[in-house]
Order: structure tokens, then sequence, then C-alpha cells
């Protein structure tokens, strides 16, 4: 998929959940590409997307229909798309082949099995991936905190992958009239840009409003972006809808800069790239 100023392109934005009760806190942005603008024409929560709900499964699957229906699309998504090289390796008869590591970690048995699986080869330090520390990401794909997402990502690309209905850049080579999925994170995004700002609780209210007033005013950078409903964005406390609207505005720059992984480390191949 390649940018065309004139052509409106599909774009989402994931700020993902691995928790149980995903639907409570997953968001998803969706929005329109077209001339440098970007516009966000609805913010959901995971339970509100059509047929989903509060579980885990049900969000996932309700997630990756909407967004295969919608295809060709790019999405920014907010979860590790990989564990770093040397587990990847293992989890791949080829040592190379970053779908089936992928499919190794969507089949185990839940978050806490990765993690045990991972621990057992490095417990202390836990591995962060080259982009871990390229993007400055808070935690390894497998620590505590993240592991659940790193599973619960793998179980939602997993039918997607297998149905040729998505890829993973860089892990695959873009292919038209597919979904491309590209690991966005808003965290690294607001250290970019000296952001360095509390914006996730009831009280952070004035933050998460001047972060929104930023991306309206293009402080970033293109693509532009227009809010259908600024409003909500600012009150939702946990932050969530904010994260989504970052990962779809970051979707919409990787289109625009094209898919070259020149600017890529050769371990992204297997480890993912972590765009901010």
């Amino acid at each position: 998929m390649d940018y065309d100023a004139g052509t409106a392109h599909k774009i989402f934005g994931v700020d993902f959940s691995g928790a149980q009760q995903a639907g409570r806190t997953l968001a998803l942005a969706e929005g329109v590409l077209v001339h440098d603008r970007l516009t966000i024409e609805r913010v959901s929560l995971g339970r509100d997307l059509p047929n989903s709900g509060l579980a885990r499964k049900r969000c996932y699957d309700a997630l990756g229909q909407l967004i295969a229906e919608q295809q060709p699309a790019v999405v920014g998504i907010d979860a590790p798309l990989a564990l770093p090289a040397t587990m990847m390796r293992e989890l791949s008869p080829s040592s190379t082949d970053w779908v089936t590591a992928s499919a190794a970690i969507a089949a185990m048995t839940d978050p806490y099995a990765l993690r045990q699986w991972c621990r057992a080869r490095s417990a202390k330090p836990e591995l962060k991936r080259v982009t871990d520390r390229h993007a400055q990401t808070p935690m390894s794909p497998y620590n505590l905190r993240v592991v659940a997402q790193t599973w619960g990502a793998a179980r939602l690309l997993e039918p997607m992958l297998r149905s040729g209905q998505c890829v993973v850049w860089p892990c695959q080579p873009i292919e038209n009239g597919a979904v491309v999925f590209v690991e966005s994170c808003p965290a690294s995004l607001l250290l970019r840009v000296g952001q360095r700002v509390a914006y996730k609780r009831r009280e952070h209210t004035a933050a998460r409003k001047d972060i929104v007033a930023q991306l309206l005013a293009a402080k970033w950078g293109l693509p532009f972006i227009d809010l259908a409903d600024s409003s909500a964005i600012i009150e939702d406390q946990g932050g969530d809808l904010l994260d989504s609207v970052m990962c779809a505005w970051l979707a919409a720059r990787q289109l625009q800069s094209g898919w070259s992984t020149n600017k890529c480390h050769p371990a992204s191949q297997l480890e993912a790239w972590v765009i901010f």
C-alpha cells in the first residue's frame, strides 16, 4: 500500500488491552487520511464495537472483524508484536520466520504460560528488543505488566495472518489490498516531542486537553489531524481514547513516510519495529 495524497486511506489506532475484560479499556480510533489530513471519525471503547463485549476473546474477534472488513488499511497498535530475537528464533523452525513464531505465541495457553516460557530463558534481566531500546519503551515484552498485551496481540493477529488478511511491517512484505499493522507507542512519541507529563487520571484533564491541542495545531508535524469529538477524548480519564488517536496519527505518518526498512535495525525482521 503506497500513499497517494488524493486517495482516501483508512487508518485505525488501537490502544490495546490484554486484560481478561479487555473491552473495558481497549480503545479504537477510526479515521481517513487524505490530502495530508487525518480525520478521526470515531473513537470507541472495545466493549462498544459491533458484536463485542467485555470478554477478551469476544472483544478481539469483534475488533479483528471490523478491521478486516475495511481492508486495505493501516493500523497502529500499542502492543508488542514480537519477543526478543533469540526467543523468536527458538519459536520458529527456520529461525527467521516471524509468522510462525507469532503463531507459537498465540498458541500458548495464556499470558502467564508465555511469561513462564520466556523467564525460563532469561528471568534476570528481562530481555528487551532492539526496538525497545531505540524507542525507549517502558518494559520488556514479557514483563508482568506487558506480557498479556504481547500474548493478546498475537491472538488478535493469528486468524488474520492465517487468512492472508493482514501483514505486519517490517516483518512481512507490504501487500496491496491487505491491512498493514505497525507497532506504535504513544509513550515513546510523547518522550520524543518533550511531553513528559502525566495524563491518565481524572486530575490530569488539563494535560489531555493540552496534548489534543498540540495534535490539532500540528505541533508534532504532518499529518494534520481533525477530531470529530475531542471532548470525549479529553474527558476519558484513563487516556485510552487519546492513546488510540496517537496510534492512528503514527500509523498515518508511517503511511506517508513509506515502507522502506532502511531506518530499521536488521533484527526488526523478527522483533518488529516501534514507530514513534
